[in-house]
């Protein structure tokens, strides 16, 4: 992607600082991994963990995690409201290829084939999604599509395949997921924990979030009279 401008950058910087303020105040533990984007730290977490025995749940509508569902991973699309409102749904391995048509040990494949403009992912010009689907039925995954491109009887998506391998190629290589970098984590800092009521109705009322902030306040109240019982001699 093309780096921000000035203006933005300086936009996104303060909006980073608010949003890890209102998550240290809700004792939301944070983990960033320098020179990783955040879905490679999902990943090694969820595949170690699922190896480890444990059931992994990954909270997020976002079609990429869909090649991570296997064994003891599932995810859950948390849904939004509003006009264009989605509900939550739970997907797992025996839903998984609803959204996409494609099973999730082919959803890299799909991905590479029918890119992502929003990412900056190329994919194939000429292939659309029932398309990709479609080839992938018929081959497989995208390693036999390229070799045997001359195969496909549709004039379009072999001519398409042959023309633009490289960024097929270049498309799964960006879509793929990493499941092997180091992240440390001990389970046990992460478990769920009381806000620090205090502190987050400061940043809430900075943030004026008013009536979030009067839903904590009471909390953050008896917190502070609590503490001051425990000083008393």
């Amino acid at each position: 992607r093309e780096k921000l401008g000035a203006e933005l950058q300086a936009d996104f910087d303060t909006a980073l600082e608010q949003v890890s303020e209102l998550l240290a105040a809700f004792r939301v533990p944070v983990l960033a991994i320098k020179g990783y984007e955040a879905d490679d730290v999902i990943g090694t977490l969820a595949r170690r963990e699922a190896a480890a025995g444990r059931q992994v749940v990954i909270v997020s509508g976002d079609k990429d995690f869909y090649q991570l569902i296997g064994p003891r991973i599932a995810l859950l699309n948390p849904g939004r409201g509003g006009a264009a409102g989605v509900e939550e749904h739970w997907v797992d391995e025996a839903n998984a290829s609803e959204r996409l048509g494609v099973l999730p040990g082919q959803v890299v494949d799909y991905l590479a084939l029918v890119g992502d403009s929003s990412d900056n992912v190329p994919g194939v010009k000429g292939i659309g999604e029932k398309g990709a689907v479609q080839l992938l039925q018929e081959f497989g995954n995208l390693d036999a599509l390229l070799a045997r491109a001359p195969e496909i009887k549709a004039k379009r998506p072999r001519e398409a395949l042959q023309q633009y391998a490289d960024n097929a190629r270049l498309s799964r290589e960006l879509v793929t997921i990493r499941a092997d970098i180091d992240v440390p984590l001990d389970l046990a800092s992460a478990a769920a924990k009381e806000p620090d009521a205090d502190a987050l109705v400061r940043v809430l009322t900075r943030l004026e979030f008013h009536t979030l902030a009067r839903r904590y306040a009471p909390a953050a109240i008896l917190a502070a009279a609590r503490a001051r019982a425990a000083s008393a001699p």
